[in-house]
């Protein structure tokens, strides 16, 4: 059978016409369609391209001298540029409308430290042009930072590093960590008051022996890089004619270390907990000291120094959180810590440099190395132990120690 030319002709137009129809019915596609959050936005993209560019340069001070380091190859290069169009174009992302600063339902974990993501998107949507302002500022200072990598230009990249570091300070300082008077707190629902932890009970400690030692780096020493406190005009100010540095490894010429936790493994006599607090200092915006020992239920006090705002923001994996705003000089935050814990750092949102570190135990049998590399433990239970070395770079170290009623036991590390 044939078919008419026609008839075939005439179906292909009612077939066109349909799918015109279809066309026409279909609701067109809104502009944008944002998927992630804020969060996800800043997470994930924000904070990786912006650490790529911090990092990309630094001053590094060693025992034999002082090295600017800078990106040198082409892959070092091209990370960069990687970084610095990755902060530039998510700054496009941020200005998305309708999008959602958190998941609904996400709640903060710090109430009353820092905003809630309703607060937030409210703030948001009540006063865009602020937040618009904002997030130009970041990509106003990212894009001189993307001019840098592409001209190879290191000077010209670390100048943009810390334009970067002010504009991000400046929208957490109103979005994420406002000020306590600040209008936005009048939309956050009240959060319950900390509760204070509750100390071991007292029980007299026998009389004991003691461990000491010196712990060493052996071979080259490696270098820690200078802070860039220009980041912020009021640390720069403190630090004026210094040179801060990162102390992640404090040590002399003969290789003694100093910075390393040390702590015996076991189970011993409970023993009073003191009444006295571990204290650690904000002072000219860094964390003095860099890493303390306490006992669980003893109080970790937390002072500032400077008539800056800082915060003191625990990363812990078991239940020591706290995150303590503290605006102006002479404020003291006691937190009772809870739960063994090596190591717990502490860090603040507003300086990203700024990094502590506290071993939580339940005994007192613990010690921190000083400047000579030298520690002690003293009234020590007679027995065998495992003994315990801990360092933020080195990592871990752990030897056999058998004490004596009396006696003094020397146990060294070598990293």
């Amino acid at each position: 059978m044939r078919t008419c030319p026609r008839t075939i002709a005439a179906v292909a137009l009612l077939l066109a016409a349909g799918s015109c129809r279809a066309r026409e019915d279909r609701q067109p596609q809104p502009q944008f369609r944002p998927t992630a959050t804020v969060k996800d936005i800043m997470t994930n993209i924000v904070d990786p391209g912006a650490d790529v560019l911090w990092n990309s340069v630094a001053t590094i001070v060693t025992i034999e001298g002082t090295e600017e380091r800078e990106p040198k190859t082409d892959e070092e290069w091209l990370q960069v540029q990687r970084g610095a169009v990755q902060l530039v174009e998510a700054t496009n992302l941020l200005r998305v409308p309708n999008r959602l600063v958190a998941r609904h339902g996400e709640k903060s974990e710090n109430p009353r430290i820092e905003l809630q993501p309703e607060t937030i998107q409210k703030m948001i949507a009540d006063d865009p042009t602020t937040w618009a302002g904002l997030v130009d500022r970041l990509h106003d200072a990212a894009a001189p930072a993307l001019t840098a990598a592409n001209a190879r230009n290191a000077k010209g990249l670390f100048d943009a590093g810390e334009h970067i570091e002010s504009a991000c300070e400046a929208c957490h300082q109103h979005y994420w960590y406002p000020p306590q008077h600040a209008d936005a707190w009048k939309l956050e629902p009240n959060a319950p008051a900390p509760q204070a932890g509750e100390a071991t009970p007292a029980v007299p400690a026998s009389k004991g022996g003691t461990i000491k030692g010196h712990i060493r780096v052996k071979g080259p020493i490696p270098g820690n890089a200078v802070i860039r406190m220009g980041m912020d005009p009021g640390c720069a100010k403190l630090n004026e004619g210094k040179r801060p540095l990162q102390d992640v490894v404090t040590a002399t010429a003969d290789g003694s270390l100093a910075n390393v936790f040390v702590n015996l493994e076991g189970s011993f006599p409970a023993t009073p907990v003191p009444t006295e607090p571990v204290t650690i200092d904000q002072r000219a915006c860094v964390y003095v000291p860099r890493v303390v020992g306490a006992r669980v239920g003893q109080t970790l006090q937390l002072r500032n120094s400077d008539e800056l705002l800082h915060n003191v923001h625990s990363a812990s994996t078991h239940a020591n959180d706290f995150n303590v705003g503290q605006p102006k000089a002479g404020m003291v935050q006691r937190v009772a810590l809870k739960n063994p814990e090596i190591m717990l750092r502490i860090g603040c949102d507003v300086h990203r440099w700024m990094t502590a570190f506290v071993g939580v135990v339940d005994h007192p049998y613990f010690s921190t190395s000083d400047l000579t590399g030298t520690y002690t433990i003293s009234n020590v239970p007679p027995g065998s132990y495992a003994i315990r070395a801990w360092h933020e770079r080195y990592g871990v170290a752990t030897q056999k120690v058998s004490v004596t009623a009396g006696g003094t036991t020397t146990i060294d590390f070598t990293y």
